[in-house]
Parts: C-alpha cells; sequence; structure tokens
C-alpha cells in the first residue's frame, strides 16, 4: 500500500455477525483497537481501517474506493492515547517527542444486508461472471 505503514487496513469476513451474535460494528471495531492497540504494529500505525472482506486491501483502487464510501468524515471511530512511533510525520512535534498520542480505529463496516445495505457497485460485483467475461472477451470489437 502507497500509505508508507501509516494506515493498517483490516478486512472481516461477511458472515462475522453469525460468528459474533450480538456484537455490534462499533464494538467489533472497539475489539480490534482494544487488541492492536496494545502491539507494536498498532501503536506503529496512526490509523487503522476496518472493513468489509469484499474490498482487497492491496489493490489501491479497491481500498481507496472503499475508504472515500464506507469512512463517515466525523463519526463511527475511536481514538486510543499512548505511545506513537515519532517517526511518524502526522503527529505534532511535541507528540513526535513524547512519543505519545492517538491512534484512530475507523469503523467502515457495511450494514447487515437487509438493514440499509447498499449494492456495491463496482464492474466486479454488480454484473455476473458470464456478463463480465463476454464483455472482456470483446473489449477490442
Amino acid at each position: 500500500m502507497r500509505a508508507a505503514s501509516h494506515w493498517m487496513v483490516v478486512t472481516v469476513p461477511q458472515d462475522w455477525r453469525e460468528r459474533l451474535p450480538g456484537v455490534g460494528s462499533a464494538e467489533l471495531t472497539h475489539r480490534i483497537g482494544k487488541v492492536l492497540c496494545t502491539s507494536h504494529p498498532g501503536r506503529a500505525t496512526a490509523a487503522t481501517f476496518v472493513l468489509d472482506d469484499d474490498i482487497d486491501p492491496a489493490d489501491d483502487t479497491d481500498l481507496l474506493w472503499a475508504l472515500a464510501t464506507r469512512i463517515h468524515p466525523l463519526d463511527r471511530s475511536e481514538a486510543w492515547y499512548g505511545f506513537v512511533h515519532p517517526l511518524l510525520n502526522c503527529y505534532t512535534p511535541e507528540e513526535r517527542a513524547r512519543q505519545s498520542g492517538p491512534i484512530v480505529f475507523h469503523d467502515g463496516l457495511l450494514p447487515a444486508p437487509g438493514e440499509g445495505r447498499l449494492p456495491h457497485s463496482s464492474f466486479a460485483q454488480a454484473y455476473p461472471e458470464r456478463i463480465r467475461r463476454r464483455l472482456l472477451d470483446h473489449w477490442d470489437d
């Protein structure tokens, strides 16, 4: 990822609600934050984004689309304060000197199916395989 290890992306399987009955997306993101904020990689990353696994975090286009469409500008995030890596330029000089500041966990999980989830509108997911294949087979025609 081009964010130079300043971001972390955690994807969770779409059946996480069945695996964790009664747990909402805010609670799952909190649990992930609780684990990662006690680890060196978690504390050395300024922002972590929790997304459904329909996003390929290794695909910059897919990831940037998800961050632009699934991360609320103000809500659905939680900051944890403590050690931060002093080489991360996003922190103030005072935070870098103290090696202490916030790391943020962003809840980008979609609502459950049937509870307000919008359809995914990418070429790969909005069209059946046979249609995609037919179009790609005739792309140069």
